[in-house]
C-alpha cells in the first residue's frame, strides 16, 4: 500500500510475524533503487525517519539495534541529492502531526547537511552505522605528535598511575571501534579529557572521560576500597537501544539530553563490551547521532598528550593485525 508524507508517496511494507529481512528484500525488484527515505514503525506506535543509499542494509542494522519490534517500513525512492532536504521535509511534517519520533536527542541523525560531513562523508557514516570497520591509518596523527610538550599536572598524575596502559587499550579500544574518523574529528566534535574533577567522593573519581558534543559517552574511573585501587567506569548510550540481557543498564536523566541507558562494569569489562555487535552499534549510533549535532563547546578541555597516546595505540593495533 502507499501512503502520502507531505505529498512524498512511500510504500509500505508489514514486517510483523514474518521473517522481517525477508519481507524488505522482497519488496524490491530487481533493478530498484534502494537509495532514499525510509520510516520506521515500531510496536507502541513510535516512528524514526532516515535515509540511507541502502535502506536494505540500513534496515538488517535498524533490526538489530532497536529494543523494540520493528512493525512496519515505509520507503521512498529520491535521488542522493534530494536526500536532505526531503529528509528535513518528512521530520518536520511527522512533528506537525503529533507523531512520536525516535529522532531523539541523542540518537537521531538531523536533517540536513552537518558539520561533521566535511570529515566523514554521509557514505561513510552510513557504512559505519552498517558495522563496517574500515582500515584507519593515523601514522600522520602520531608524527604529530612526536616531540609534542607532554606537560600539564593532570596528564602527568595520570601517566604516572600504574594502570595507565591498561587504561590505554580501554580508550584506544572506544575511539577506533565507536567513532568514525577520529583523527579528523578529535577536539572539535570530541574531545578527552584527564583526571577530570566532576562527581569526585572520598572513595571515587574519573581518570578519563571522553565527550562526543556535549554529552559524556565513556568515562572511566578510580575506585578505592579498603585500600585496594580497581578500574571501572560507565558506557552511557541512548534509549531504546537494544543492548545484551546479561549486562548492568539502568536509566540516568542528563539534564541537558534527558534520559540515556547507562553500562556500569568493570573498565576491562567496557573494553570487552565494546566489541559485542549490540554494544557497539548502539554507541555507534548514539555517537554518530551526537557528531551530527555539531561541534563541541568543551574542546578546551581536550587532553593533547593523553589524545597522543590514544592513537599510538590504535596505530600499534592496526600494524599487529
Amino acid at each position: 500500500m502507499t501512503q502520502s508524507t507531505e505529498r512524498l508517496e512511500m510504500i509500505r511494507v508489514d514486517v510483523r510475524d514474518v521473517d522481517s529481512l525477508s519481507a524488505v528484500s522482497n519488496a524490491f525488484s530487481a533493478g530498484s533503487s534502494r537509495c532514499g527515505i525510509y520510516v520506521l514503525h515500531f510496536a507502541g506506535g513510535y516512528e524514526y525517519v532516515g535515509q540511507a543509499q541502502d535502506v536494505l542494509a540500513r534496515f538488517r542494522t535498524h533490526v538489530r539495534s532497536w529494543s523494540h519490534p520493528v512493525v512496519a517500513l515505509d520507503f521512498a525512492p529520491v535521488p542522493v541529492e534530494e536526500l536532505n532536504e526531503t529528509e528535513r521535509r518528512v521530520i518536520q511534517a511527522k512533528e506537525r502531526a503529533g507523531v512520536r519520533l525516535r529522532n531523539s536527542a541523542l540518537v537521531g541523525l538531523p536533517m540536513g547537511d552537518a558539520a561533521v560531513d566535511v570529515h566523514v562523508t554521509r557514505a561513510e557514516q552510513e557504512r559505519w552505522l552498517d558495522g563496517v570497520t574500515p582500515d584507519i591509518d593515523v601514522s600522520g596523527r602520531c608524527t604529530q605528535a612526536d616531540g609534542r610538550d607532554r606537560s600539564g599536572k593532570n596528564f602527568t598524575a595520570l601517566a604516572l598511575r600504574p594502570y595507565y596502559d591498561v587504561l590505554l587499550d580501554i580508550l584506544a579500544a572506544y575511539v577506533r571501534h565507536v567513532l568514525p574518523a577520529p583523527e579528523s574529528t578529535e577536539k572539535t566534535f570530541w574531545y578527552v579529557s584527564a583526571m577530570p574533577s566532576t562527581g569526585r567522593t572520598s572513595t571515587w573519581q574519573r581518570v578519563a572521560a571522553i565527550t562526543v558534543n556535549n554529552v559524556e559517552t565513556l568515562v572511566i574511573g578510580e575506585t578505592t576500597e579498603n585500600g585496594r585501587v580497581f578500574l571501572d567506569g560507565f558506557l552511557n548510550v541512548a534509549p531504546g537501544l537494544r543492548l545484551p540481557s546479561t549486562l548492568n543498564v539502568e536509566l540516568v536523566e542528563y539534564r541537558t539530553v534527558g534520559q540515556v541507558q547507562t553500562i556500569r562494569a568493570e573498565a576491562a569489562f567496557l573494553e570487552f563490551a565494546v566489541y559485542h555487535p549490540l554494544v557497539r552499534d548502539a554507541a555507534r549510533t548514539t555517537a554518530m547521532g551526537l557528531l551530527r549535532k555539531g561541534t563541541s563547546m568543551m574542546g578546551r578541555y581536550h587532553c593533547v598528550p593523553l589524545a597522543d597516546d590514544i592513537f599510538r595505540r590504535i596505530h600499534r593495533e592496526e600494524l599487529a593485525r
